[in-house]
């Protein structure tokens, strides 16, 4: 999955979905998983990203409508 802005997201990336701030927890289309959302456990949802906020807990998207790239896990790299 992309942002609006064409960036790849990827886990651990910070984001705001709807006006909440949250995590990418997964990805399941580039088959990235953070270390407490195992592939074998979220894969079967088929397509799209997990995104953990602390208004609605864990959201699992399949566009890229109003999800807005905040800050990279790693902004060095």
């Amino acid at each position: 999955m992309l942002f609006q802005s064409g960036e790849a997201v990827r886990v651990g990336d910070a984001v705001m979905l709807h006006g909440m701030a949250g995590v990418v927890v997964f990805s399941i289309d580039d088959r990235e998983y953070a270390q407490d959302y195992p592939r074998d456990v979220w894969e079967y949802l088929g397509e799209g990203v997990g995104i953990l906020t602390q208004e609605a807990g864990l959201i699992h998207i399949v566009s890229n409508d109003d999800l807005v790239l905040i800050a990279r896990k790693d902004a060095s790299t």
